[in-house]
C-alpha cells in the first residue's frame, strides 16, 4: 500500500480543514514542534481505515473537535497494486463512509467497509473501537507516539499473517501436532512438578519443599526457644542496674538547680526588653516631628518656584493667542472655495452613475440569455438521470442477496470448516502402505482403496475388506464422534439454507451477487446526486426556473428599449468604460470632500484652540494671583528662618535618642531571650523523661521475671530430637523429587534442540532480512527471535547473547525499527500491502546510530514506503527524505455536521 495524501477536519484539535498530500513512494518526513498535531494526524489515518463509521465508542467520541464539538471528517488517498482508492469517513453526527474504487466504481456505508476490510487485511473493530487485535499487521507496522522502544507487542491476527508469509517461503517446518505429542507430555508431566513460567516448584514437588521449609522452621524455632532464656537473664540484670541509677535523684537536683537559674535570666530580659521597646517610640515620635519640619521648609520653595513657572505660561499663552486668531481667519475664507468645488464634483458623479447602471442592465439581460441556454441543459440532464435512477433501482429489486446475508453465508462456512477441521484433529489416521498393483479388491467400508488414497481418517467405526484374507476393523475411541458429526451435518445443513435463501450456489456466487448489488446502490446514489446536483428542487421546479427567467429577460429588453442586445463583448467593453468613468468621477468627489472635511476639520480645531487659549490665559490670571495670596499669609505665619531653626532642633532631638537606645542595646545578646526559653524547655523535658523512664524500667523488670518463670517451666529437647528426625525424612523425599525433574528436563531438553533447528529455518526469512541491517549497526552480530517473531535478545559473540530487556533503551528502539521493516518487506514481497509508519521514534539514538539508522531507512525506503513524524527538526535534516508540510484543505470536499 501506497499512502498518497490525507485530509482532515473538526478532527480533535483541528479546527480547519487541513491536508497532508504528495507522499512519495519511499522516504517521507513531517517536521513541526510540539503540540503541532503529527500524533492526531496518525490517529485519524487509523480512524478512517480502521474504525467504523457509525460506531459510538468512547474512543470515536474522543475524536470530537476540542473546540467547536463538530463532527470529524476524515479523507484518506492510496494505492494497491497500482490502483488509485478514496476512503472518506464522518463519524458521531450524521456519519457515512464512502470508498472510491479505481474501476469507478463508490461503495457506500457498510460496503465500503467490507471493501476497505478486504484490501487492508483487518478484521472488523468490536464495540469499544479498532485494538491491535482487529487492525492486524497495521498495529505492528504503525508505531505510535512513545510506543517505538521495547519489543514489539505481536498480536495473534498480526502474527498469522507473517507466518503466512513466511510460510509460502519455507513451507511448514515445525511438525505439527504429532510432532509436538512428546514435549507437550514431558512439559505437562513437569508443569505437574514446576510452574512453566519461572519454573517455581509446585504440586507434590511444592507440598515436598513445604514439609522440609516447615520442619526446617520449626527446629529452628525450638532452638530459639532454648537460647532466649540466657538472653533473657542478661536483660533483667541490665534493667534493674538502669532502675538503681535513676533511684539515686542526683541528676535530678542538679536539673532543678539550673532550671531556677534559666527562669531568673529570663525575667531579666523581659524587662529590658520592655524598657528598649519604650524607648524607641520616644524615637519615632521625634523623627515624625523632625520630618514635618522638613516637609515644611520644602513647600515653602516648592510654592516660590511654582509661581514664577505660572507667570513664564501666561506670557507663552498670550504669545500663541495672537497667531491662531491670525489663522482663523484665513481658514474661513479657503472653506467658502472648496464647498463650490464639492458641489460640482457631485453633480458629475451622479452622471456617471447613470450611465454605468444601464450598462449593468444591458450585461444582465446578457447573462440571462446564457442562463435560460444552462438552465435548459441542466433540465435535459436531469430527465436522464431520473430514467438511470429508475433502471438501477429496478435491477436491485430483482437481487435477493445482503451484506448482512452474506455475513451469515460466511459465518456458516466458518462454522463447517471449523467442524471439519476438529473431525480432522481427533480422527485415527489409517496409513496404507501397499503397491497400487496390489491394492485391487481392498475396500474400506465398501469403498476401493485406489479411490481413497494411501491415508484414511476414521472418526467412526469402518471396515477394510481384504480379500481371501479376511476383514480388519477399527474401532476410534472417539467419545463426542456423533456430536462433531452431528454439528457437521448442522453446519452443512445451515449453509445451504442461507444459499437458497440468497437464490447462490456457493459463498463465491453470493459475495459477487453483493458487489453487484453494492455497484448498482453506487450507480444509484450517482443518480441521485445527478439528479440532486442538476435538480436539487426536481425537475418542475426546474422548469418553473427556466420560465422565469425567460420572463425577466423580456422585461429587461422593455425597459433599456433595445431591438436587440449587442455583442457580449461590446456590452463588456461600454461597461468598462462606463466603470472607468464612473471610477474618475468618484475619486475627483471624494477628493472635492476630503479636502472640504480636512478644511472643516482644520478651522474646528482652530477654533478650539482658541478657545482653549482664551481660557487658559484667563485661569492663568486668576492662579497667579491666588499663589501670591498664599504665599504673603504664609511669610506672615512663620519666616523661613524660623522654619530652618524648626528643622535643626527636631534633628538634634533625634540624635540624642538614638543614643540612648545604643547605650541600653550595647553588650546585649542579641538572641539572649530565644536562649533562655530553650534552656528552660530542656530542663523542663529532661526532668520528665527522667521520671518517664523510671516507670517503664520497672514495668520491663516486671515483664521480663514472668518471661523466665514461663522459660524455666517449658522442656523443648525432646521437641528438638523428633523435630530433626522428621526433617531428614522430608529431605529424603525432596531428593527423590529432583532426580525425577532432572530427567525429564534431560529428555525435554534433547527434543527442544531438535525443535530449535526446526524453528531457525522457519525464521531464516525474517533474521535474511533484517541481517544487512543489523550489521550495519552491530557488525558481526545476530538478532535472536523466539517461534512467535519476538525478539529475544542479540548475539554479539559466538557464545554471548544479551537479553532484550538487558539492552540500553537506544539499542531496544532501534532493534525494534530494524524488525519492523523486516516485516514489511516480507509481507510486500508476498504481495500484501504494507507500509511503514513511526511517530517521534529513534529518540534515545545517539549521533553515530542515528546517522546509520538514517542510511537504513534510506536503503528500506526503496521496497516500502515510509512516513516519519518527528519534532526534532535540525537532527532529521540529515534523513534526506522528502519533507511534507500541512497545508488548508477543501471544506466544502471535508463538509462537517
Amino acid at each position: 500500500m501506497k499512502l498518497r495524501s490525507l485530509s482532515v477536519n473538526q478532527f480533535r484539535k483541528f479546527t480547519a480543514p487541513t491536508q497532508l498530500e504528495n507522499l512519495s513512494d519511499g522516504l517521507n518526513l513531517v517536521i513541526g514542534p510540539n503540540e503541532m498535531g503529527k500524533s492526531t494526524l496518525l490517529a485519524a489515518l487509523r480512524a478512517v481505515l480502521f474504525e467504523r463509521h457509525g460506531s459510538r465508542a468512547g474512543v470515536i467520541r474522543s475524536f470530537r473537535n476540542d473546540r467547536s464539538g463538530n463532527a470529524p471528517v476524515v479523507e484518506a488517498h492510496f494505492e494497491i497494486d497500482e490502483g488509485e482508492y478514496t476512503i472518506a469517513k464522518r463519524f458521531l453526527s450524521s456519519p457515512y463512509a464512502r470508498l472510491e474504487c479505481p474501476n469507478g466504481v463508490t461503495l457506500e456505508g457498510d460496503g465500503a467497509e467490507a471493501e476497505l476490510r478486504e484490501l487492508l487485511g483487518f478484521s472488523e473493530s468490536g464495540s469499544r473501537g479498532a485494538d491491535d487485535e482487529s487492525v492486524g499487521m497495521w498495529g505492528l507496522l504503525w508505531v505510535q507516539q512513545g510506543r517505538s522502544f521495547g519489543a514489539p507487542q505481536i498480536s495473534a491476527s498480526a502474527r498469522s499473517n507473517l507466518g503466512g508469509a513466511l510460510e509460502s517461503e519455507v513451507g511448514e517446518v515445525l511438525g505439527g501436532r504429532r510432532g509436538r505429542e512428546l514435549p507437550q507430555i514431558i512439559e505437562q508431566q513437569l508443569g505437574e512438578w514446576l510452574s512453566a513460567a519461572r519454573r517455581q516448584p509446585r504440586g507434590e514437588y511444592r507440598e515436598a519443599l513445604d514439609e522440609h521449609s516447615t520442619l526446617e522452621e520449626h527446629l529452628a524455632e525450638l532452638q530459639l526457644r532454648r537460647g532466649e532464656f540466657s538472653e533473657t537473664l542478661a536483660a533483667l540484670e541490665q534493667a534493674e542496674q538502669r532502675a538503681q541509677r535513676l533511684a539515686s535523684g542526683e541528676q535530678d537536683a542538679w536539673d532543678h538547680e539550673q532550671l531556677q537559674g534559666a527562669r531568673a535570666a529570663l525575667q531579666r530580659e523581659v524587662e529590658l526588653a520592655a524598657r528598649i521597646m519604650g524607648e524607641e517610640t520616644t524615637l519615632e515620635l521625634r523623627r515624625r516631628t523632625h520630618d514635618e519640619a522638613l516637609r515644611a521648609a520644602a513647600e515653602r520653595t516648592a510654592q516660590r518656584e511654582r509661581l514664577a513657572e505660572a507667570e513664564a505660561a501666561l506670557v507663552r499663552d498670550r504669545d500663541a493667542l495672537a497667531e491662531v486668531e491670525a489663522a482663523d481667519r484665513d481658514a474661513l475664507a479657503q472653506l467658502e472655495q472648496l464647498r463650490e468645488r464639492r458641489r460640482e464634483t457631485a453633480e458629475a458623479e451622479v452622471r456617471a452613475q447613470t450611465a454605468e447602471a444601464r450598462c449593468r442592465d444591458v450585461i444582465s439581460a446578457i447573462g440571462d440569455v446564457q442562463q435560460i441556454e444552462r438552465l435548459a441543459a441542466a433540465r435535459d440532464a436531469a430527465l436522464e438521470a431520473e430514467e438511470q435512477l429508475s433502471e438501477a433501482r429496478r435491477e436491485v429489486e430483482a437481487l435477493a442477496v445482503t451484506a448482512e446475508l452474506v455475513e451469515r453465508i460466511r459465518g456458516e462456512e466458518r462454522r463447517l470448516q471449523r467442524t471439519e477441521a476438529q473431525i480432522g484433529a481427533v480422527a485415527t489416521r489409517i496409513s496404507f502402505d501397499i503397491p497400487p498393483d496390489r491394492a485391487d479388491g481392498i475396500a474400506v467400508d465398501g469403498a476401493p482403496l485406489a479411490q481413497l488414497g494411501d491415508t484414511v481418517d476414521a472418526v467412526e467405526p469402518l471396515t477394510i475388506a481384504i480379500p481371501e484374507r479376511g476383514r480388519i476393523i477399527v474401532q476410534p475411541n472417539i467419545e463426542n464422534s456423533g456430536d462433531l458429526l452431528k454439528e457437521r451435518a448442522e453446519a452443512a445443513a445451515a449453509l445451504q439454507a442461507a444459499l437458497g435463501e440468497a437464490g447462490s450456489f456457493s459463498l463465491a456466487d453470493a459475495e459477487a451477487d453483493l458487489r453487484r448489488r453494492e455497484r448498482l446502490e453506487g450507480a444509484m446514489q450517482l443518480a441521485q446526486e445527478r439528479l440532486a446536483g442538476h435538480a436539487p428542487q426536481g425537475v418542475a421546479a426546474l422548469a418553473d426556473q427556466l420560465a422565469g427567467r425567460r420572463q425577466r429577460l423580456g422585461g429587461l429588453t422593455a425597459a433599456l428599449e433595445l431591438d436587440a442586445l449587442p455583442p457580449s463583448a461590446d456590452a463588456e467593453a461600454d461597461a468598462q468604460r462606463a466603470r472607468e468613468d464612473l471610477a474618475d468621477a468618484r475619486q475627483a468627489a471624494q477628493l472635492a470632500r476630503d479636502a472640504y472635511d480636512e478644511r472643516d476639520r482644520s478651522l474646528a480645531e482652530h477654533r478650539q484652540r482658541l478657545s482653549d487659549l482664551r481660557a487658559a490665559v484667563r485661569q492663568a490670571d486668576a492662579q497667579i494671583t491666588r499663589q501670591r495670596e498664599e504665599l504673603d499669609i504664609a511669610a506672615e505665619d512663620a519666616s523661613d528662618d524660623q522654619l530652618a531653626a524648626t528643622v535643626a532642633g527636631a534633628a538634634r532631638r533625634v540624635a540624642d535618642q538614638e543614643q540612648v537606645i545604643a547605650e541600653l542595646r550595647r553588650g546585649r545578646p542579641e538572641n539572649a531571650r530565644d536562649l533562655a526559653e530553650a534552656r528552660i524547655e530542656r530542663l523542663e523535658r529532661a526532668i520528665e523523661q527522667r521520671r518517664q523512664e523510671r516507670s517503664k524500667v520497672q514495668v520491663e523488670i516486671s515483664g521480663l521475671q514472668q518471661r523466665l518463670e514461663v522459660q524455666e517451666a517449658a522442656g523443648i529437647d525432646e521437641e528438638i530430637a523428633l523435630a530433626e528426625r522428621r526433617r531428614e525424612q522430608a529431605e529424603a523425599r525432596v531428593a527423590r523429587m529432583e532426580r525425577r525433574i532432572a530427567v525429564h528436563e534431560l529428555a525435554l531438553g534433547a527434543l527442544q534442540e531438535v525443535e530449535r533447528q526446526a524453528r531457525e529455518r522457519y525464521l531464516a526469512p525474517v533474521r535474511d532480512r533484517v541481517r544487512p541491517y543489523l550489521q550495519m549497526l552491530f557488525p558481526d552480530a545476530a538478532l535472536d527471535m523466539d517461534e512467535d517473531l519476538q525478539i529475544t535478545g542479540i548475539s554479539r559473540a559466538a557464545d554471548h547473547s544479551e537479553s532484550f530487556e538487558h539492552l540500553s533503551m537506544g539499542t531496544q528502539e532501534q532493534l525494534a525499527v530494524l524488525i519492523r521493516l523486516a516485516f514489511a518487506e516480507l509481507l510486500a514481497e508476498q504481495g500484501q500491502p504494507a507500509a511503514v509508519i513511526l511517530d517521534d521514534a529513534l529518540v534515545f539514538s545517539d549521533d553515530q546510530r542515528m546517522q546509520t539508522m538514517f542510511d537504513i531507512l534510506n536503503v528500506a525506503a526503496r521496497r516500502v514506503q515510509i512516513l516519519i513524524f518527528t519534532c526534532r527538526g535540525q537532527l532529521f535534516e540529515g534523513l534526506g527524505a522528502q519533507r511534507l508540510a500541512l497545508t488548508v484543505g477543501d471544506a466544502e470536499q471535508l463538509r462537517s455536521a
